[in-house]
């Protein structure tokens, strides 16, 4: 069958939810491109109309397209260990964990300033287009003015724009805004950035962009996401299950058995196939045939049920 067709998503600069993200209903893959993609490339971005067009965010390779891209994606070797990946397999064996995910985006849409979720670290890898990212440090996250409404995901009262406009004002009601590092990125096709867990980010599509990324946690924010699943698990359960498996794998020494079986020659260098990735972490097959296996038995279960159902019915009247 072919994949649920993708949930877009748009910047709206009023929004509070994480990013200023939106959803804007759903519609088939081809829709989408000529809606918002090919028919921006055709009429332009004007400033008005650019940031409000629908864009991919976020659309799960793993869950929905391995069958037709999972033999194209290579997961990239700096990022081998990826404990995120194995407790949601864990937490979700039928639906699969999500990474790594895709973003498809007409130039002049944005997402608005936020922090990923779960204290993860993030990478992204961008296939086509350019990619404008500005990072704030995660020490300087307290000068954003960061309000939490409903989970530990903070929402920000201005965007990095409005920020450093109201850094020029001199009597502005804002004054540690002027205290905060900003960095800045254009990414090419071809390039890698690396976010670690915490920094505020902002991204911007300079022209239309195919990108692929991921969310992960390693040894090294193990201990921070760890501590806040158990914080949000105390209120909702899916992070605290995955707090659970967390703190099992940090028992177990499992960091450091990943790390131990990411190839380490020199062909490794190129990346990792996205299967042999997924195998590695306790995810031997994707949501897709998981379902699809569990669905045979279903069918069989079904069938073995009817015919036992007859059996039963013609035995007595064969007795008689």
């Amino acid at each position: 069958p072919p994949p649920p067709p993708p949930p877009p998503r748009r910047c709206d600069a009023s929004s509070v939810a994480w990013a200023q993200l939106e959803f804007s209903g759903s519609m088939p893959f081809n829709k989408f491109m000529d809606t918002h993609v090919n028919n921006a490339n055709n009429t332009g971005n004007s400033s008005a109309t650019a940031n409000n067009r629908s864009q991919v965010f976020d659309y799960s390779i793993w869950q929905h397209c391995c069958e037709a891209l999972g033999d194209e994606i290579i997961m990239p070797h700096w990022f081998g260990v990826d404990l995120y990946t194995n407790a949601k397999s864990r937490v979700h064996p039928v639906t699969g964990s999500a990474s790594p995910t895709l973003f498809v985006a007409a130039g002049g849409t944005s997402s608005g300033l936020h922090v990923d979720f779960l204290q993860t670290h993030f990478w992204m890898g961008l296939c086509h287009g350019r990619k404008r990212w500005r990072l704030v440090p995660s020490e300087d996250l307290a000068l954003l003015y960061p309000t939490y409404l409903t989970d530990l995901n903070p929402s920000f009262p201005f965007d990095i724009n409005a920020a450093m406009e109201e850094q020029s004002k001199p009597n502005t009601a804002y004054p540690a805004l002027k205290l905060f590092r900003l960095y800045e990125a254009v990414l090419e096709a071809g390039d890698i950035i690396f976010v670690p867990r915490g920094w505020p980010h902002q991204v911007e599509n300079l022209a239309t962009s195919v990108a692929i990324s991921a969310n992960f946690i390693d040894e090294s924010n193990l201990e921070a996401a760890r501590k806040e699943a158990e914080i949000l698990g105390l209120v909702s359960e899916d992070p605290q299950l995955v707090a659970g498996m967390l703190k099992e794998a940090e028992a177990s020494g499992l960091p450091q058995k990943l790390a131990a079986s990411s190839v380490s020659t020199e062909a490794a260098h190129q990346g990792e196939p996205l299967r042999a990735f997924k195998h590695r972490h306790g995810e031997p097959r994707t949501p897709q045939e998981t379902q699809r296996i569990m669905t045979r038995v279903a069918q069989a279960m079904v069938v073995g049920g009817a015919f036992l159902c007859v059996l039963g019915a013609v035995r007595p009247w064969r007795t008689q």
